[in-house]
C-alpha cells in the first residue's frame, strides 16, 4: 500500500482526508509531532509528504530541519496554499480543497497511477 503523510490544522479535514486515502488504497499519516520525526520518514518511507500552508507558515524551519535529517529522500512533498517556508516542494495545490476528488487528483497527477 502506499504511504502518505498528511499535516494539517484542521481534525475533521484530516480525518476525512485520512478516510479518503483509505477508499483509494493509500495509507494516510496524519503528521502533526513535528518534533524528531525523521526516524518516522525513515522507517515508514513514504512516497508523498503533504503539507498545508498554515502548518508551513507555523513549523516550516522545523519540518525543514527535520527533512535535512532523513536519510530516505524517495518522497515527493506538495504545499496546499502558499509556501510561507523553504520546504522544497515539487507541487503545490489551492489550500481549498475538495476533498473528495483530492487523492483522486493525487493518484493520476502525482503518484501518476490508473
Amino acid at each position: 500500500m502506499r504511504k502518505i503523510f498528511l499535516a494539517h490544522p484542521s481534525d475533521f479535514t484530516k480525518a476525512l482526508m485520512n478516510d479518503f486515502a483509505a477508499s483509494h488504497n493509500l495509507d494516510c499519516y496524519l503528521w502533526d509531532d513535528f518534533d524528531d520525526f525523521a526516524y518516522l520518514i525513515d522507517d515508514m518511507k513514504p512516497e508523498l509528504l503533504i503539507i498545508h500552508q498554515q502548518i508551513s507558515k507555523n513549523y516550516g524551519d522545523k519540518i525543514e530541519q527535520g527533512l535535512a535529517e532523513c536519510k530516505y529522500t524517495d518522497y515527493e512533498v506538495v504545499i496546499l496554499g502558499q509556501n510561507f517556508s523553504n520546504i522544497k516542494a515539487e507541487y503545490k495545490m489551492d489550500a481549498e480543497i475538495e476533498t473528495a476528488n483530492f487523492f483522486e487528483h493525487i493518484l493520476k497527477s502525482i503518484l501518476k497511477t490508473h
